[in-house]
């Protein structure tokens, strides 16, 4: 029976099917058992595992570690559930066909007066996707920075970024955020960005190229590109008119031979 401000709430029924309504995964232990077992799963806890409520009850929650488990995750557990702690960490756990997912894990001791006893409730939330989507994110920018932001002095006065692959909008962010910081801008007379290495050229790029040119400008950095195709001479002119009369070469060599020091 449960209090709800001066109402009676004691329909167990109902209570059972709200909370196997739920996806997120809810597991009940007793620690006064031997080994802390499992007496309760909902059908949350299946969809996410795999194992049926008969697979689960009477074990400890455990079985779903593996190889790739935290080891010192495990510990914290441990040590929280010893000194009746709540706890709250990122777990990898296994499904019943072998597949790892990553259980962001709540655990919390809870009194019941009338038994005057603990129990512990565990709330499983996966969020593989997220945690997988962060680190693809990470490695990202990471290869975005060392990509798009080598400051490479060829002669006095000139330096040289190479662009590779693909200029998004966040990788050009990225160069922005970069440059803003580097030092050797102010030692700089000529910037040159190398096009050749780009997998792609569009509209999108001209525009970039045209606000890289007025911030630079604005520093006192004249921009120079170098591997412009005839192609992209004129979708450069076309997208833009300030981008008419800067500096532009078919290669790198051309440019750094022709600038001045």
């Amino acid at each position: 029976m449960y209090d709800w401000g001066n109402r009676r709430f004691n329909n167990i029924e109902l209570l059972n099917k709200a909370l196997d309504s739920s996806q997120t995964g809810i597991v009940i232990t007793d620690p006064d058992q031997d080994d802390n077992p499992i007496i309760y799963v909902n059908q949350g806890f299946t969809y996410t595992t795999g194992y049926e409520p008969e697979e689960t009850l009477g074990r400890n929650c455990r079985f779903l570690q593996g190889s790739n488990t935290d080891p010192d995750h495990v510990l914290r557990i441990r040590k929280a559930i010893e000194e009746y702690h709540s706890i709250s960490v990122n777990l990898v756990n296994y499904r019943k066909n072998g597949e790892e997912f990553i259980n962001q894990l709540t655990i919390d001791p809870v009194y019941i007066e009338d038994e005057q006893k603990y129990y512990f409730v565990g709330v499983q939330k996966e969020i593989t996707n997220e945690v997988q989507y962060q680190r693809k994110l990470k490695l990202a920018l990471k290869e975005v920075e060392l990509l798009s932001t080598p400051l490479v002095p060829v002669k006095n006065g000139v330096s040289v970024i190479p662009l590779i692959g693909v200029l998004t909008d966040t990788r050009f962010d990225v160069l922005i955020s970069v440059l803003s910081k580097n030092k050797a801008l102010d030692d700089l007379d000529f910037l040159i960005i190398d096009l050749s290495g780009l997998a792609s050229f569009d509209g999108q790029i001209s525009h970039h190229l045209s606000h890289l040119k007025d911030w630079l400008q604005l520093l006192g950095v004249e921009l120079v590109l170098s591997g412009i195709s005839p192609d992209m001479a004129y979708n450069l002119g076309k997208e833009h008119n300030n981008l008419l009369n800067m500096k532009a070469f078919a290669n790198i060599q051309t440019a750094i031979s022709d600038l001045p020091e």
